[in-house]
């Protein structure tokens, strides 16, 4: 397949939300030589990240286009209820990078908690909880900080938040 990065149109066929050079400055803006990674590897970083951004996070608003083929470019609605176009945002960018290179290092950016999970407390009244993870193991949302506050603007619900069910009583 080809590496085929989205350009804010809503390509049928992109996999990357961030190009080589895009990667390449990323880095070379915050003092880290790169130069020694190859195009071909820098491509296959950036569309497994892609993925995982596409596949881990819900985004507010909606896909511009149904024929899409990543979640952004996005629209949704500003404070005052006015659509705007939300593109692929930097913050996006800059997520797709910092996932890049978990994945570039061989971190399973997919590995289940659950399974490094050795115990857990739970207290109903005031409620408590208390997680023990293997090797130093944490949640996707300490293991990925930086990458949550990057997308938490544009996502449905903050990262580490469960989504809401109401619970009726009486």
């Amino acid at each position: 397949m080809a590496f085929i990065v989205e350009d804010g149109t809503g390509l049928t066929d992109s996999n990357s939300y961030v190009s080589v050079q895009e990667y390449r400055d990323y880095f070379a803006n915050r003092g880290i030589d790169v130069l020694s990674e190859t195009d071909a590897q820098i491509e296959g970083w950036l569309v497994q990240a892609t993925d995982f951004i596409d596949l881990q996070y819900e985004y507010k608003g909606w896909q511009l286009l149904d024929t899409q083929a990543l979640k952004f470019p996005r629209e949704s609605y500003d404070e005052d209820y006015t659509v705007v176009s939300l593109g692929v945002p930097k913050a996006v960018k800059n997520a797709t990078i910092e996932i890049s290179k978990q994945v570039k290092t061989g971190v399973d950016v997919y590995i289940d908690e659950k399974v490094n999970l050795l115990s857990e407390k739970n207290k109903v009244s005031v409620i408590e909880t208390d997680k023990t993870y293997k090797d130093t193991m944490k949640s996707s949302v300490d293991r990925f900080k930086q990458v949550n506050l990057l997308l938490n603007p544009y996502l449905l619900r903050p990262a580490g938040t469960q989504a809401q069910i109401p619970v009726i009583t009486g």
